[in-house]
Protein backbone atom coordinates (compact mmCIF):
# COMPACT_ATOMS: atom_id res chain seq x y z
CA UNK A 1 0.00 0.00 0.00
CA UNK A 2 1.13 3.63 -1.07
CA UNK A 3 1.95 6.04 2.02
CA UNK A 4 -0.73 8.64 2.43
CA UNK A 5 1.12 12.47 2.51
CA UNK A 6 0.21 12.92 5.90
CA UNK A 7 2.75 9.59 6.72
CA UNK A 8 4.85 10.83 4.47
CA UNK A 9 5.05 14.34 6.24
CA UNK A 10 5.07 13.28 9.77
CA UNK A 11 7.96 10.56 9.23
CA UNK A 12 9.88 13.87 7.78
CA UNK A 13 9.16 15.93 11.09
CA UNK A 14 10.18 13.23 13.07
CA UNK A 15 13.18 12.95 11.40
CA UNK A 16 14.06 16.35 11.04
CA UNK A 17 13.28 16.82 14.73
CA UNK A 18 15.14 14.18 15.76
CA UNK A 19 18.48 15.83 13.95
CA UNK A 20 17.97 18.30 15.95
CA UNK A 21 17.99 17.48 18.98
CA UNK A 22 20.65 15.07 17.96
CA UNK A 23 22.98 18.31 17.18
CA UNK A 24 22.08 19.94 20.36
CA UNK A 25 23.28 17.24 22.21
CA UNK A 26 26.52 17.19 20.15
CA UNK A 27 26.44 20.78 21.18
CA UNK A 28 26.08 19.63 25.41
CA UNK A 29 28.52 16.92 24.75
CA UNK A 30 31.74 18.97 25.59
CA UNK A 31 30.18 19.83 29.15
CA UNK A 32 30.04 15.76 30.26
CA UNK A 33 31.27 14.68 33.45
CA UNK A 34 30.54 10.79 31.67
CA UNK A 35 29.04 9.36 28.69
CA UNK A 36 25.92 8.62 30.33
CA UNK A 37 25.87 11.96 32.25
CA UNK A 38 25.57 15.39 31.44
CA UNK A 39 22.87 17.84 29.59
CA UNK A 40 23.22 15.99 26.47
CA UNK A 41 22.08 12.18 27.12
CA UNK A 42 18.56 13.55 27.63
CA UNK A 43 18.27 14.96 24.10
CA UNK A 44 20.72 12.70 22.48
CA UNK A 45 18.25 9.60 23.53
CA UNK A 46 14.92 11.60 22.47
CA UNK A 47 16.61 12.64 19.18
CA UNK A 48 17.46 9.07 18.66
CA UNK A 49 14.06 7.64 19.45
CA UNK A 50 12.62 10.59 16.96
CA UNK A 51 15.16 9.66 14.05
CA UNK A 52 13.99 5.62 15.00
CA UNK A 53 10.23 6.69 14.55
CA UNK A 54 10.75 8.73 11.73
CA UNK A 55 12.38 6.11 9.77
CA UNK A 56 9.81 3.65 10.70
CA UNK A 57 7.32 5.69 9.59
CA UNK A 58 8.59 6.59 6.02
CA UNK A 59 9.67 3.27 5.95
CA UNK A 60 6.59 1.05 7.13
CA UNK A 61 4.34 -0.34 4.16
CA UNK A 62 1.02 0.26 5.63
CA UNK A 63 -1.56 3.85 5.18
CA UNK A 64 -3.05 4.99 8.40
CA UNK A 65 -5.58 5.98 6.34
CA UNK A 66 -7.08 2.92 5.62
CA UNK A 67 -7.30 2.06 9.67
CA UNK A 68 -9.48 5.17 10.77
CA UNK A 69 -13.48 4.37 10.62
CA UNK A 70 -15.30 6.96 8.17
CA UNK A 71 -18.28 7.90 11.29
CA UNK A 72 -15.27 8.38 13.80
CA UNK A 73 -14.13 10.99 12.73
CA UNK A 74 -16.11 13.39 14.67
CA UNK A 75 -15.88 11.38 18.38
CA UNK A 76 -11.91 11.75 17.50
CA UNK A 77 -12.03 15.35 16.98
CA UNK A 78 -14.01 15.93 20.06
CA UNK A 79 -11.19 13.92 22.25
CA UNK A 80 -8.46 15.86 20.46
CA UNK A 81 -10.11 18.88 21.49
CA UNK A 82 -10.63 17.87 24.75
CA UNK A 83 -7.01 17.38 25.61
CA UNK A 84 -5.95 21.04 25.86
CA UNK A 85 -9.50 21.59 27.57
CA UNK A 86 -8.10 19.63 30.49
CA UNK A 87 -4.38 20.85 30.64
CA UNK A 88 -5.53 24.23 30.77
CA UNK A 89 -8.10 23.41 33.42
CA UNK A 90 -5.51 21.73 35.30
CA UNK A 91 -3.51 25.03 35.18
CA UNK A 92 -6.54 27.07 36.38
CA UNK A 93 -7.35 24.75 39.19
CA UNK A 94 -3.42 23.89 40.68
CA UNK A 95 -2.83 26.21 42.86
CA UNK A 96 -6.33 26.27 44.17
CA UNK A 97 -6.83 22.48 44.76
CA UNK A 98 -3.20 21.79 44.72
CA UNK A 99 -0.53 19.18 42.87
CA UNK A 100 -2.05 15.52 44.60
CA UNK A 101 -5.71 16.64 43.85
CA UNK A 102 -5.56 18.56 40.30
CA UNK A 103 -3.07 15.70 38.90
CA UNK A 104 -5.58 13.09 40.25
CA UNK A 105 -8.55 14.94 38.51
CA UNK A 106 -6.61 15.78 35.54
CA UNK A 107 -5.30 11.93 35.31
CA UNK A 108 -8.52 10.93 35.52
CA UNK A 109 -10.09 13.09 32.89
CA UNK A 110 -7.31 12.53 30.36
CA UNK A 111 -7.12 8.57 30.83
CA UNK A 112 -11.11 8.37 30.14
CA UNK A 113 -10.74 10.57 27.43
CA UNK A 114 -7.75 9.37 25.46
CA UNK A 115 -7.87 6.07 26.80
CA UNK A 116 -11.95 5.49 26.55
CA UNK A 117 -11.25 3.23 29.62
CA UNK A 118 -14.55 2.38 32.09
CA UNK A 119 -14.29 5.26 35.47
CA UNK A 120 -13.38 2.63 37.57
CA UNK A 121 -10.13 1.81 35.74
CA UNK A 122 -9.51 5.31 35.05
CA UNK A 123 -10.09 6.34 39.23
CA UNK A 124 -7.21 3.21 40.05
CA UNK A 125 -4.96 4.11 37.20
CA UNK A 126 -5.37 8.31 38.10
CA UNK A 127 -4.50 7.59 41.65
CA UNK A 128 -1.51 5.38 40.62
CA UNK A 129 -0.15 8.58 38.85
CA UNK A 130 -0.91 11.09 41.18
CA UNK A 131 0.81 9.03 43.85
CA UNK A 132 3.90 8.35 42.12
CA UNK A 133 4.17 11.92 40.33
CA UNK A 134 3.79 13.11 43.96
CA UNK A 135 6.20 10.52 44.93
CA UNK A 136 8.49 11.57 42.01
CA UNK A 137 8.37 15.36 42.17
CA UNK A 138 7.67 16.33 45.99
CA UNK A 139 9.49 13.37 47.93
CA UNK A 140 12.41 12.54 45.66
CA UNK A 141 13.25 15.15 43.65
CA UNK A 142 11.95 18.28 46.49
CA UNK A 143 10.32 20.51 43.84
CA UNK A 144 8.15 22.64 45.73
CA UNK A 145 4.37 22.50 44.05
CA UNK A 146 1.46 23.86 45.23
CA UNK A 147 -0.48 22.59 48.20
CA UNK A 148 -3.69 24.31 47.00
CA UNK A 149 -5.79 26.49 49.16
CA UNK A 150 -8.30 23.84 49.91
CA UNK A 151 -5.91 22.30 51.72
CA UNK A 152 -4.04 25.08 53.50
CA UNK A 153 -7.51 26.11 54.95
CA UNK A 154 -8.65 22.89 56.51
CA UNK A 155 -5.15 22.59 58.22
CA UNK A 156 -4.31 18.74 56.12
CA UNK A 157 -1.50 19.65 55.03
CA UNK A 158 0.96 21.97 56.00
CA UNK A 159 4.58 22.05 53.85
Amino acid sequence: MRHGWSDRIAGLMAVAAGGVFIREAWKLYRYRTDLWIGDHVFPGLVGIGLLLSGAMILLSPTDSRGEEAPGRAEGFRRRVAAVPAVLFGYTLVLPWAGYVISTLAAALLLFRTIGGYRWRTCIWMAAVAAVCMELLFVEWLHTPLPTGKILELKGVMAR
